[in-house]
């Protein structure tokens, strides 16, 4: 959703520049210091489930393993949260949960999925707002997301994560392992070119354009960066990866792209960069292939 409205601003002639901070550096969302700040939840309990970390890591040295063992029929609820510690948000901005998953799972026995959960409490602790989606999981960590956006009256937040499979909703007999929990807190700059201080960071731009068998795509980065670049169609499906988590320092970078078997029309490309200080910035640019 968010790339395809993104899709409409560009074409639209309207650039989106957003940083994004993770509102959860404070709250233990690496598990480098176990289950502080969390807590594994199974209503009824007793039933010998339990989380404990694992050095089954992608981020770190520990991650989150939570062990389900059979419900015996009686389980109403049971999955992974933060839900005490009161996460502070902004009430109407944009927040987006991102986590790596995976499970131990039987293909034989059903799809083994994830639900992501988002929550909001009000000043008082009164909960004004939850939502959710599913996510499919494998045997090896994969990254998963929600974007949200938060009722205007909200004060605190909430994640949970719960396995559930296509037959049985408590999952049993399985084991789910969770790294590197972030909510992105979002900020959005819509303009219609680049201000002095985004230009002097990013630049974004590509020679010749619109273009038939290559073009060059310029960047400046004015603080060293991990940086991603990629190529989308408007559907925003990707076509192209051109970088992808390159660590790169202060200075004027130049990629020469040659389009292999895609139709003429109207492209996409988005250059990622998180910064030495945690910063993050994307942008969006659009380009023409003609034939």
């Amino acid at each position: 959703m968010k790339l395809k409205l993104l899709i409409a601003l560009i074409l639209s002639n309207v650039l989106l520049v957003y940083s994004q901070e993770n509102i959860l550096d404070a709250y233990n969302g690496d598990f480098e210091n176990g289950i502080t700040h969390w807590r594994f939840f199974e209503v009824p309990g007793g039933n010998g489930s339990f989380a404990a970390t694992t050095t089954d890591a992608v981020s770190g040295n520990f991650a989150m393993e939570l062990n389900f063992t059979s419900d015996y029929g009686n389980i109403i609820d049971r999955g992974f949260d933060n839900w005490d510690t009161g996460v502070p948000v902004n009430g109407g901005e944009l927040y987006t949960l991102k986590a790596f998953v995976k499970a131990d799972t039987n293909s034989s026995e059903g799809l083994v999925m994830l639900r992501f959960s988002f929550g909001f409490f009000d000043a008082k602790g009164s909960i004004i707002g939850q939502g959710g989606t599913d996510h499919p999981l494998t045997h090896d960590y994969a990254e998963k997301s929600y974007t949200v956006k938060a009722p205007d009256q909200a004060a605190s937040c909430w994640v949970a994560f719960r396995l559930f499979d296509a037959t049985y909703p408590c999952a049993p007999l399985r084991s789910m392992y969770i790294d590197h929990v972030r909510i992105l807190r979002k900020y959005g700059v819509s303009v219609e070119s680049p201000t002095a201080s985004e230009s002097e960071t990013m630049n974004l731009t590509n020679y010749p354009n619109p273009f038939n068998l290559e073009t060059t795509i310029s960047y400046n980065l004015g603080k060293s960066s991990t940086v991603t670049l990629g190529v989308y169609d408007i559907l925003g499906q990707a076509v192209a990866l051109l970088l992808d988590q390159e660590q790169q320092n202060t200075g004027d970078y130049k990629i020469n792209w040659v389009p292999k078997n895609l139709a003429s029309g109207i492209y996409l490309y988005r250059l990622e960069a998180l910064s030495s200080d945690g910063i993050k910035s994307e942008i969006y640019r659009k380009m023409v292939l003609g034939k």
